[in-house]
């Protein structure tokens, strides 16, 4: 168990609470994955009719959580590393709501 003292997390307090989040990230790698892909040609296909545009923020979204496991098994703070990612998805789909005129 780790002492107490400035390498704690709110988001993960405990080494056991950091191995859970190692583990949960592997265990999504897959639907990760299927769900990059499905999304990809699924731009993909309509990039014709909205614009070729939407890939941009595509390629970075997938780079982002492509790249997630292999930052998060070498990181201190896995915890940090999954929360960015899925907040910088996050960021990259408001964008493209935004850039694409809304709902």
């Amino acid at each position: 168990m780790r002492s107490e003292g400035t390498n704690q997390s709110w988001l993960c307090p405990t080494e056991l609470d950091r191995a859970r989040v190692v583990d949960a990230n592997e265990r999504v790698r897959k639907i990760r994955l299927v769900g990059i892909g499905a999304v990809g040609a699924t731009l993909l296909a309509s990039a014709p009719w909205i614009g070729w545009w939407v890939l941009i923020p595509f390629a970075v979204t997938a780079v982002n959580l492509i790249s997630v496991e292999q930052r998060i098994v070498r990181s201190a703070r896995p915890e940090r590393v999954s929360v960015w990612a899925m907040a910088t998805t996050q960021l990259t789909i408001a964008i493209g709501v935004a850039f694409s005129g809304g709902p």
